[in-house]
């Protein structure tokens, strides 16, 4: 039996917020903030898997990734800096 997809919690992040986060950190982070801010708006799963070419176990780790940590670890990231700097730089957008 399947899995049922996990809804990502609205209260985590804004789609203008997870907006400004993308651009801020990699490729992989903007598409995964996609992901969110699409499931967000009310787009079917189906439609935001074939729009990104992703599996459905990669958008349910991406939805539980944003439910647990919110928005600063949507992006897993080997470059701790890089992340520090993005989480920074969103927490300065928003002081």
């Amino acid at each position: 039996m399947a899995r049922p997809l996990l809804i990502p919690d609205a209260q985590n992040a804004t789609i203008q917020e997870l907006k400004l986060f993308s651009r801020v950190g990699s490729y992989e982070t903007a598409t995964r903030c996609t992901a969110i801010q699409m499931l967000l708006a009310g787009v079917s799963t189906e439609l935001v898997r074939d729009a990104l070419l992703v599996t459905k176990r990669v958008l349910r780790k991406w939805i539980n990734r944003f439910n647990q940590y919110g928005q600063c670890l949507i992006a897993q990231t080997q470059n701790h800096q890089l992340a520090q700097l993005a989480t920074d730089v969103f927490a300065t957008l928003f002081a």
